[in-house]
């Protein structure tokens, strides 16, 4: 997600000619979807399993994905609302109850470092996701802008192009109209597709997330039913669980 927010913001800007404020007023709605999602996450626990909240975030988050590979050159601000309001209305609880699920598991007296280890993978897959897609972006649109280039571009300013697109819309201005035309059209082309692209790879990893928790909740779920069975030997069962009195709480 923070991979994708480093494309959207470049798409809204340089793609479909945003202002910086308007460009941010298009991305309230995806920050008042985590406040949404992340007020409905206690709800969502108390009526449903968790591994059906954590499910159906993430394929909710997936279909978001999955809206942002249609967005369009000359148009799709609407397709951008609408898939990153669904993007974070998924994620927001997955975040919620799963840093519930991981607290919860730790002992009493390790909560403090199981919450610290929760906020540390989100900070450093959020680096990491921005350290791929964003690479992945740029390898993407510096290829398919290769393959597209004006003929009538000078070597100079194609190669500014090449670098990112902001450089490309700034070589465009700087060379003549029909030329500069070309340049900036082509460029746009190219990073909405790779956009697309990048978008298209996040939702298979949502997708895989999702199926990776729902088997590993199975699982888990499966062997705590196992080992309270009447069946299970004690082996099985683990040692007795303590009642819970004043003195041990």
């Amino acid at each position: 997600m923070f991979g994708m927010y480093l494309l959207i913001a470049q798409y809204l800007q340089l793609v479909l000619g945003l202002s910086p404020l308007a460009a941010g007023v298009a991305t309230v709605p995806w920050a008042l979807g985590f406040v949404a999602g992340s007020l409905l996450a206690p709800q969502l626990s108390r009526r449903l399993a968790p591994a059906t909240v954590l499910v159906g975030g993430l394929l909710m988050a997936a279909a978001g994905f999955g809206l942002l590979a249609m967005v369009e050159s000359g148009h799709g601000l609407a397709t951008i609302v609408v898939g990153t309001v669904l993007m974070s209305l998924g994620l927001a609880p997955v975040f919620t109850v799963a840093n519930d699920m991981l607290i919860s598991a730790a002992p009493l007296e390790r909560a403090g470092a199981a919450s610290a280890l929760a906020e540390t993978a989100s900070e450093f897959s959020g680096a990491l996701g921005i350290a791929v897609f964003g690479s992945l972006g740029l390898v993407l649109y510096r290829h398919s802008l290769a393959t597209t280039m004006p003929p009538s571009t000078p070597p100079d300013a194609a190669a500014a192009a090449s670098a990112t697109l902001g450089a490309a819309v700034a070589a465009a201005q700087a060379l003549p109209g029909p030329v500069g035309d070309a340049l900036r059209a082509a460029s746009r082309s190219a990073f909405t597709g790779a956009m697309q692209s990048t978008a298209v790879l996040g939702a298979l990893v949502l997708i895989a997330a999702s199926i990776l928790s729902a088997y590993i909740l199975r699982a888990q779920r499966r062997s705590v039913e196992q080992a309270h069975s009447p069946a299970a030997t004690p082996a099985e069962r683990g040692p007795p669980t303590p009642p819970t009195t004043p003195g041990n709480r």
